[in-house]
């Protein structure tokens, strides 16, 4: 493919994936929370919060402090609210750009793996992924966490492939853009930072440099949200309250025992939503109490841990056919189908990929691809179940391997050339 013909594809693509995306968008009321493809009431506390630190300056209800969740989409919600006013549908338009810059930055790094055409392929799989679009027009912390996962993935890569400082810095950034959405970030960069290859000489001084800078916006982040929980709660809380709430409150969710949880947490998004929210003792004082109550469970039968595990490891790997979508929606078929045919097509070739790269010498990141299908199976299948939590920290690994697995493929058939373009598929020496 020529140049000229390879930009025309790209831009073609990234089109598209931007119409779809505003499709999406201009169809949902932008005066209400949810559209017809909601499944999860999370975006009533997203809102809550954020408004509430628009208009008075306290991430909480009225001047009542909160930690139940994480800070930086409240943050972000209500920085637009407070341009906006409290009209979900300008935050569903800010997403609209940064889910087509998220596939955007995955393109190029499987341009760094695989070379050009690994990038139009990743840019075109992406620009309709369901998995990516479902939630656009939804007010949920994966329209954050996604575009900054993207960002440390593609800095990481870069500085490993002869980048200097300003990669590193970029890493640090979207690194405490990530983990304050959502902790999966801090546990995941172990192994974004074996992509970085600091132990390879040439330029090793900048790109330690850089990452020192971006380790060191990320601690001071982390350092003021902790130092403000200090203040609130008289004690640290190094993530939120929310973490021992759910970790009981999703354990009898996956055994369907939501009335039984209830019975003891009586505090959740629902009752945020209305206003009602205990004081930061209260709150701090029923996190505690559900991460006591969820450990007495997996001490007192040797079989709950295990059956919790492998439901939400069902569900974490099969539910793809977005049946709750579809009850929903209204629709029938539709979602079925474009869930199964979307992921088994990403996974199939995802795992081909992986033998690509491993055969190719990739061994960093085929550690990565590892080590975030271990994270995630070990922190969401002893708490949540779904689909969603895949898609955010294993799927993208897997669209970039499938990428540039069919990139090699269609090259040998003289469609693509995966050399064309600048040479910067192969490693730094």
């Amino acid at each position: 493919m020529a140049g000229g013909k390879r930009l025309r594809f790209y831009a073609l693509a990234v089109a598209l994936g931007l119409g779809v995306r505003a499709w999406l968008v201009a169809g949902t009321d932008g005066g209400s929370l949810y559209n017809r493809w909601s499944t999860v009431d999370d975006g009533e506390v997203y809102d809550r919060f954020a408004w509430n630190l628009a208009a008075q300056g306290v991430l909480g209800v009225g001047r009542r402090p909160s930690a139940f969740i994480l800070p930086a989409y409240p943050v972000f919600v209500a920085g637009i609210y407070s341009l906006s006013g409290r009209y979900p549908g300008a935050v569903r338009w800010v997403q609209v750009l940064l889910g087509i810059l998220m596939v955007m930055m995955l393109g190029r790094v499987a341009r760094l793996l695989g070379g050009p055409g690994a990038e139009l392929l990743m840019v075109a799989m992406g620009a309709v992924y369901p998995y990516f679009l479902y939630f656009i027009p939804q007010l949920l912390t994966e329209n954050i966490f996604l575009p900054a996962f993207a960002g440390m993935l593609w800095t990481a890569l870069r500085m490993g492939r002869g980048g200097g400082w300003l990669d590193g810095f970029l890493h640090g950034v979207c690194l405490a853009a990530a983990a304050m959405t959502r902790a999966i970030g801090i546990f995941i960069e172990p192994a974004l930072l074996l992509l970085a290859r600091p132990w390879v000489r040439e330029g090793r001084a900048g790109r330690l440099r850089g990452l020192g800078l971006g380790y060191l916006f990320f601690a001071l982040a982390w350092g003021s949200w902790m130092a403000r929980n200090r203040a609130v709660f008289g004690e640290i809380v190094p993530l939120d309250t929310r973490t021992g709430w759910y970790l009981y409150y999703s354990q009898m969710v996956t055994l369907d025992r939501t009335g039984e949880a209830w019975r003891h947490l009586p505090y959740g998004s629902r009752r945020i939503a209305e206003g009602a929210i205990p004081s930061p003792r209260e709150e701090l004082a029923i996190s505690k109490e559900g991460r006591r109550l969820a450990f007495k469970n997996m001490r007192g039968d040797w079989k709950f841990l295990p059956s919790i595990v492998l439901k939400n490891s069902a569900a974490m790997w099969l539910c793809l056919d977005f049946s709750e979508v579809r009850r929903h929606s209204g629709l029938a078929a539709l979602p079925a189908v474009a869930g199964w045919l979307s992921y088994l097509f990403v996974l199939c070739f995802g795992l081909a990929g992986f033998l690509w790269a491993r055969r190719r010498g990739e061994w960093e990141f085929c550690a990565a691809v590892l080590w975030a299908v271990f994270v995630t199976m070990a922190i969401y299948a002893t708490t949540s179940a779904g689909n969603r939590y895949r898609a955010t920290t294993i799927d993208p690994f897997l669209m970039i391997l499938a990428s540039c697995w069919l990139s090699e493929r269609l090259s040998r058939l003289g469609y693509l050339d995966v050399h064309e373009g600048p040479a910067i598929a192969g490693k730094a020496q």
